[in-house]
């Protein structure tokens, strides 16, 4: 076995130190985005005051296009870049259409129990 003199133990651990230590020098850039600090953002003393409106009951959203034309739409974003078929996307758009329409027709029929239930 090969004994080491106490030099060389040193000088081989100085190496080693050098070595770890010049490996986190250089990963470490000058890239990081330095931090300024800002001015806290100021309130005015009051808010604006909204223009005064009568109490109305907030009104049902209504969505002008129907089912069908809700399905139109989503045929027209089909493009040949999709990973589907023009087939397969008409087929897509029309089964995610009836789950709209399942969906809304069982919110309806909740909302008409709850109505009714009061």
């Amino acid at each position: 076995m090969m004994k080491w003199s106490r030099a060389s133990l040193l000088g081989l651990a100085a190496l080693a130190a050098v070595a770890v230590a010049g490996d986190g020098v250089m990963a470490q850039t000058d890239t990081a985005p330095k931090q300024t600090r800002r001015k806290p953002a100021t309130l005015p003393a009051q808010p604006p005051a909204a223009p005064e409106q009568p109490a109305q009951p907030a009104a049902k959203a209504v969505n002008p296009r129907g089912p069908e034309q809700e399905y139109q739409e989503c045929l027209k974003l089909w493009d040949a870049a999709t990973h589907m078929s023009r087939s397969e996307w008409a087929a897509t758009c029309r089964r995610i259409q009836n789950r709209l329409n399942d969906i809304t027709a069982q919110s309806e029929q909740i909302s008409a129990t709850r109505r009714r239930a009061r």
